[in-house]
C-alpha cells in the first residue's frame, strides 16, 4: 500500500487523558453509592489505568495491569526498527519459525527483512512530498487476550503446522500468554525528539503478540 498523504492516513484525536478523567469521575460518583456499588481496579476495562512508559527507545502508552515491561519493551523495538530501519532489531521480536514462513511462503522469498522495513518506512513514515517523521507515541489503545476463537489462535495453530512439517515438537504447549493489540501510533517531524502524543495519528492496526518460553514475539505479516 502506497503512503498518499499525511491527512488520508492521519486524524485529530481527543486526548487519552479525556478518557482517564471520565474514569476517575465515574468511580468517584460510584464510591458515593456505598461500599457495595464499588469498583476494585482489576474489575475495570483496559485502559482505565494508563501508564505512559518513555524507558524505551520509543514512548509506550499502555494500561500495565495488562500488559508487562518486557512486552511494552518489544513493542517500542518492533516500531524503533521500522524507524531506524534497523534488520537485526525488527528479527530479534520475531519468532524464528514464522519470520521464516512470513519471508519464504507469504512474500514468496521475494522481499528481505530490509525490503519489508523500507515498505513500511514508506508507508507510514514518509509523505507525499517526501517529508519525514518519527513516532512521537505507540498508545496500545485495547489488548484482548487469545481465545480459541481469536486470530491469535489461527496463529498458533499455524506455528503448529509449521512445526509438523519440520518434525518437531510443537511450540503451543510453550505458549503461555497471546494478545491481540489495537495499536495507535503518534507522529512527529523527524528528529523533533517529542516523544509523547501529538495532533496527528495513523490509523490505527492490530498486531498478535505470543509469548513463547517466557520471551515475547510480535507476530508481524
Amino acid at each position: 500500500m502506497q503512503f498518499h498523504s499525511i491527512p488520508r492516513f492521519l486524524r485529530k484525536t481527543v486526548p487519552c487523558s479525556l478518557a482517564l478523567c471520565m474514569s476517575i469521575l465515574c468511580l468517584t460518583a460510584c464510591g458515593t453509592q456505598g461500599d457495595d456499588s464499588e469498583i476494585s481496579q482489576d474489575q475495570l476495562p483496559y485502559g482505565a489505568t494508563l501508564t505512559l512508559n518513555h524507558s524505551n527507545e520509543i514512548s509506550v502508552q499502555h494500561d500495565k495491569r495488562y500488559l508487562d515491561d518486557a512486552l511494552v519493551s518489544k513493542i517500542s523495538d518492533f516500531y524503533y526498527a521500522i524507524q531506524t530501519q534497523d534488520t537485526a532489531l525488527f528479527q530479534s521480536v520475531q519468532l524464528p519459525i514464522y519470520h521464516d514462513y512470513m519471508l519464504s511462503v507469504l512474500n514468496d522469498g521475494q522481499f528481505t527483512d530490509a525490503d519489508i522495513l523500507n515498505f513500511a518506512y514508506q508507508t507510514d513514515l514518509t509523505a507525499e512530498d517526501k517529508t519525514e517523521y518519527d513516532f512521537s507515541l505507540i498508545d496500545i489503545t485495547d489488548a484482548k487476550k487469545g481465545t480459541v476463537y481469536s486470530e491469535s489462535a489461527n496463529v498458533i495453530a499455524m506455528i503448529d503446522s509449521l512445526c509438523t512439517e519440520q518434525k518437531i515438537p510443537k511450540m503451543s504447549q510453550d505458549i503461555d500468554a497471546a494478545y491481540e493489540l489495537s495499536i495507535a501510533r503518534f507522529l512527529t517531524e523527524k528528529d523533533s525528539g517529542i516523544r509523547h502524543e501529538t495532533g496527528v495519528m495513523l490509523t490505527e492496526e492490530t498486531i498478535v503478540t505470543l509469548r513463547y518460553q517466557g520471551e515475547w514475539y510480535i507476530m508481524f505479516d
